[in-house]
């Protein structure tokens, strides 16, 4: 087999992975029925680019936005001064990191994103492709509570000590 030939190979088992794991992480952020996960894989399987557009409408966002009020601070999607408070009980230039809600997420902690970059998201735009077993060796973010508010600035903190505005840049 030749040098490009298997280049394409592992290029397409590397998409078709990614693809595989946002499928499964947006199953569980969903909390969908595995009756509802067939019937998405399905649906992917025949038309992807349709599947994941979906997502991206009012309603693909309203299953997304379905979820439980994180802990602690009372913040509202969208409201980039709703997070001030979080902002500064984790000690970060308030300013500074509302405006870089608003570029990451558009001020929203519910935000998620799966592509051949990104795996993750959240209001501060923390990025688990580039180094996942960090980030949970740092506060223990994962997939899982990316959308969380306060664990993604709490992790946002704990980057910002270590590296500045490094990630942001």
């Amino acid at each position: 087999m030749s040098a490009a030939v298997r280049r394409r190979v592992w290029l397409f088992v590397r998409t078709f992975a990614a693809a595989f794991v946002g499928l499964a992480v947006v199953a569980v952020l969903v909390g969908c029925t595995p009756g509802q996960v067939r019937v998405w894989l399905a649906w992917h399987a025949d038309d992807p680019d349709a599947a994941v557009a979906f997502l991206a409408t009012d309603e693909g966002q309203a299953l997304l936005d379905d979820q439980p009020a994180p802990a602690g601070a009372a913040v509202t999607p969208g409201d980039c001064s709703s997070y001030d408070a979080l902002f500064a009980a984790h000690g970060l230039p308030v300013a500074t990191f509302r405006a870089i809600a608003w570029r990451e997420s558009g001020c929203n902690h519910r935000s998620f994103v799966i592509d051949a970059d990104d795996a993750g998201g959240g209001l501060l735009g923390l990025n688990l492709r580039a180094g996942a077993a960090r980030w949970a060796s740092w506060c223990g973010l994962t997939l899982a509570n990316v959308t969380d508010a306060d664990t993604n600035v709490r992790c946002a903190a704990a980057a910002y000590r270590r590296m500045g505005m490094a990630p942001w840049q």
